[in-house]
């Protein structure tokens, strides 16, 4: 039976790949990409060639290929389901999805978000200023032009409340903000040492800002030493038992507060599902309303 079942999922798999373009997968593009089309790939010539799954060269177990393969297939159609914060115009959008500006009110249920559709859903139904303003400090777009695509009419907008009547946008004062001596040389020096990285990777602005090929690299190397020492800590090793949570704990500290603000890459896929990946800190949607908006709000 778990031979038929992983024969029929595989098959589906590939029948699904050859209809839809890879980079409409749930997966982030790359990498990720590659290692699942590269295992569906092999485990299918396994069971084509031997029949057997205890002759599938990378795991001792099937039913290890079959759970991933059946939450790689649960993610890519119902994933938008699960997990809120990825909904986006294209994917179960929001028939609305008001937030407010400096006190003008938006709906971005039809707006393909460049970084991603989690921090449009974080503001949903609240004052987005802080999130706004503090995530496009450097941008060279034309913001507000951008903005008034999504404005809301005024007689709607009078109906509109946010989930907190607190939340009146009042936490902070925005009139002068990018005319602040402070504000003006903070971003100054960002921006001269993004652009020097820019230029010498010949590289966008945005893509100078998130996690180098160096740090990836670095992490790669972080994640081999934790699971160097994950075999020793399952057998219950001594020595294990302090190193493997450590480096569990180096690794993941290097790369999780970085995603969940939007920040490690530049795939936004990325950046909301790898926190899932090891949730030992927090729970990434607690995270976002706790820490990404909480601190905010509470500055």
């Amino acid at each position: 039976a778990q031979h038929s079942l992983l024969r029929a999922i595989l098959t589906t798999a590939i029948s699904k790949m050859k209809q839809t373009k890879v980079n409409k997968l749930l997966l982030p593009d790359g990498t990720l990409n590659t290692i699942f089309i590269s295992t569906v790939a092999c485990a299918y010539h396994c069971l084509e060639k031997s029949g057997s799954l205890q002759d599938i060269p990378f795991t001792q177990h099937g039913g290890t290929i079959c759970a991933v393969l059946i939450a790689l297939t649960l993610a890519k159609y119902f994933g938008a389901y699960v997990f809120d914060e990825v909904r986006t115009a294209s994917n179960r959008p929001h028939k609305h999805l008001y937030t407010r500006i400096k006190g003008v009110w938006y709906d971005f249920a039809q707006f393909e978000h460049p970084g991603g559709p989690v921090a449009l859903n974080l503001i949903k139904g609240r004052d987005g200023t802080a999130l706004f303003m503090s995530h496009h400090l450097i941008t060279n777009l034309n913001m507000e032009k951008i903005l008034a695509k999504y404005k809301v009419p005024d007689d709607v907008a009078k109906g509109i409340k946010t989930l907190d009547p607190t939340d009146d946008g009042a936490h902070y004062e925005w009139e002068g903000y990018h005319n602040d001596a402070f504000v003006k040389e903070a971003n100054a020096l960002v921006r001269t040492h993004l652009e020097v990285i820019a230029k010498k990777k010949n590289i966008s602005l945005y893509e100078a800002a998130k996690a180098s090929p160096e740090r990836l690299r670095f992490l790669g190397v972080l994640l081999s030493i934790f699971l160097v020492t994950l075999p020793s800590y399952l057998n219950g090793e001594t020595w294990a038992l302090f190193a493997c949570p450590f480096m569990v704990w180096v690794w993941g500290v290097n790369y999780w507060h970085d995603a969940l603000h939007f920040s490690f890459v530049s795939d936004w896929r990325i950046n909301a599902f790898s926190p899932y990946l090891i949730p030992i800190f927090s729970s990434p949607w607690m995270w976002y309303h706790e820490h990404v908006i909480g601190q905010l709000l509470a500055r």
